[in-house]
């Protein structure tokens, strides 16, 4: 079976997950013959500011394969301040090697930057690729494939361009899809459940209202409305239900 075949036979299995768990073994089984043993796709904060507590952090996440002692060992380190790959997903879209000039250049800017590399070498994640997917509602996903050796041709790069298109494409569907049944329920729009998800980390309605450039009176509004829908007295309890449901992390 040539390249070509098996990438449909990928996406093929892709559009019967039912799972972002699925999801990712699909394409960890897709990768591991390219020397690649990791990946993990996470959604890049429009704002350009980096979640710096574990919750927030996790729920950036779509799927991860990464090891889990690596992964423990950056949420807790708080690494994403400081990891050169993150920095480079921000500057460009264009997809990159982990040992092009361009992310050296961020390594040797910044000494703890160096360390995280050798940190994350020593868990297996000695090389990989990044790919930057614009999804169809204006979100940005950071996808990264890691492991021995990352001397893909150019071929097999766009291969693994395409599958991340409809990996994350795949995930969101399946996550969006979860949340709208949830919505549906209660009635509650996808801005009210934003606003609950930024007033979980302890943001003010000035602050959600600059994050997701509305105004401070809509940002109140929308809490308001969110807090009659699940039933609650106050907004702490809000959120609270919120999370309990699962709509936010």
């Amino acid at each position: 079976m040539g390249r070509f075949d098996k990438t449909l036979e990928f996406i093929a299995r892709l559009q019967n997950a039912q799972t972002v768990k699925t999801v990712n073994a699909t394409l960890l089984s897709l990768i591991q013959p390219f020397g690649l043993d990791y990946c993990i796709a996470a959604i890049i904060p429009q704002t350009g500011r980096l979640p710096t507590s574990r919750r927030r952090l996790q729920s950036h996440i779509l799927f991860s394969s990464w090891p889990s002692e690596w992964q423990t060992q950056y949420e807790r380190a708080r690494y994403i301040q400081r990891d050169p790959l993150v920095k480079r997903f921000q500057c460009a879209p264009a997809p990159f090697r982990w040992s092009d000039e361009s992310v050296r250049a961020l390594i040797n800017d910044d000494l703890g930057a160096a360390t995280l590399m050798d940190e994350a070498r020593d868990h297996g994640l000695k090389d990989g690729l990044g790919f930057v997917v614009d999804t169809l509602d204006g979100r940005r996903v950071a996808v990264s494939f890691a492991g021995e050796n990352a001397d893909l041709s150019p071929a097999e790069r766009s291969v693994l361009n395409l599958i991340s298109v409809y990996a994350v494409g795949k995930a969101m569907e399946i996550l969006d899809g979860k949340n709208r049944v949830a919505f549906g329920l209660l009635g509650l729009t996808l801005r009210e459940v934003e606003c609950l998800n930024w007033a979980s980390h302890g943001k003010s309605e000035w602050e959600i209202g600059q994050i997701l450039a509305i105004s401070e009176h809509t940002a109140e509004k929308h809490l308001a409305s969110a807090k009659v829908k699940l039933r609650a007295a106050t907004r702490a309890q809000a959120v609270s239900e919120a999370m309990r449901l699962g709509l936010i992390r």
